[in-house]
């Protein structure tokens, strides 16, 4: 195993696998309290890795399947596309389809602390919205929704991630 790091309050570190030649990118944070005070390491997305190959990864997927993510633009706000979404290692990945060779964005979990029912956003297309909620206001709130059973499958997997912090 090798492993790099930058120096600061944050800091990225990757950790390669020299056996299978595995690079998994880590956002670190460290307490400048004390020295003893443990790392705690998020994920950063890899922005360019197909569906499939994501799907594959050693490491495993947490859950992976098709919802509604409404549109993050200000010409796509109504909007509320399906993207097949999944959650690898503390990280979501969103992709027009199961087979599309890169996604069309991804985030860390690092900081959001809730999934909420989004009942304001509910519609006859968008029976089942949510919301996954960052501690911090100055992040964005992101909207997904489920339109069927094998949809609220996922739902319920992002609500298995976050534990008890869950307002359904």
């Amino acid at each position: 195993m090798v492993r790099s790091r930058w120096s600061g309050p944050e800091w990225m570190c990757f950790y390669m696998d020299t056996h299978t030649l595995d690079v998994t990118l880590m956002l670190c944070f460290s307490s400048s309290r004390t020295m003893a005070c443990p790392e705690l390491c998020w994920p950063v997305p890899m922005r360019a890795i197909g569906a499939q190959n994501l799907l594959t990864m050693p490491g495993g997927v947490s859950t992976a399947g098709y919802l509604h993510k409404k549109g993050g633009s200000q010409f796509s706000l109504l909007r509320w596309p399906l993207r097949y979404i999944i959650i690898h290692k503390g990280c979501v990945y969103y992709f027009k389809s199961s087979t599309s060779p890169t996604p069309q964005g991804a985030f860390s979990l690092n900081g959001y602390n809730r999934v909420m029912r989004a009942a304001e956003e509910t519609t006859s297309s968008n029976v089942f919205p949510f919301k996954i909620v960052h501690f911090s206001k100055k992040h964005r709130t992101w909207f997904f929704s489920a339109a069927s059973e094998d949809e609220r499958r996922v739902r319920t997997q992002f609500r298995h991630f976050f534990g008890r912090n869950l307002e359904f």
